[in-house]
């Protein structure tokens, strides 16, 4: 299948943290051509981003103080927005429930903290197992094919969360292990229910793409105005 990339042709950023979630956030829509018609149709857009969004961007503020506590809003929202909403969709609601309920990640003292990283750990777990369940159980035949839906939905806000929350370790903020366990969890959970939805992934996988896809675009409203 021809594949084709989303060109966003960004601008310059004032933040580089911004500028990495959303460039990483365009990176993941690498699509084919019939998957990238059903993604445009999405409310909240990556490509709808740049109009609105470019001269604020541009201006957005910068220096170190405001840039770690940009990495920390976006691993939060990684960890305990992102992730739960696909472990709820993967049946795991007891450990989207868990990250949830974890305090705010902002700062390292939170995001190293014993119990959010063994939260973290513990739903990436029981994320891989579900998918790995999953497959045997619905996926014959479709594997593939649910695969590679299920990888780049997951991938389309949370890419571009986790590429900003790891500039919080370049820069001696967080260790970036909880960002990886928090995305490691998003790619499996999404796996577990494309390959449950056996045939209907568009429309099981859908909601929770567009709540994240809105979800982020309040993240990148809240990460500009950071002063």
């Amino acid at each position: 299948m021809e594949m084709r990339v989303v060109e966003l042709d960004m601008p310059e950023y004032g933040s580089d943290v911004i500028g990495v979630f959303i460039s990483r956030w365009g990176e993941s829509l690498s699509l084919g051509t019939t998957r990238l018609r059903w993604y445009d149709v999405l409310s909240g857009g990556i490509a709808r981003l740049r109009p609105s969004y470019e001269s604020k961007l541009a201006d957005s503020a910068w220096d170190r103080d405001v840039e770690l506590a940009r990495s920390y809003m976006a691993l939060d929202w990684l960890v305990r927005v992102c992730a739960p909403a696909w472990l709820e969709l993967a049946g795991l609601a007891e450990h989207a429930s868990a990250l949830r309920c974890l305090d705010a990640i902002t700062n390292v003292a939170a995001a190293d903290a014993d119990n959010s990283i063994r939260r973290v750990f513990a739903a990436r777990r029981q994320a891989y197992r579900a998918a790995r369940e999953a497959y045997h159980t619905y996926a014959p035949g479709y594997t593939y094919r649910a695969g590679y839906y299920a990888g780049y939905y997951a991938r389309f806000p949370a890419q571009g969360a986790y590429g900003a929350a790891y500039s919080a370790y370049e820069e001696g903020g967080a260790d970036h292990f909880i960002a990886y366990e928090a995305y490691q969890a998003v790619r499996h959970a999404a796996l577990a229910s494309a390959y449950k939805a056996d045939g209907k992934v568009r429309a099981e996988l859908r909601p929770t793409v567009e709540q994240l896809q809105l979800s982020a675009r309040l993240l990148l409203d809240r990460m500009i105005a950071l002063e």
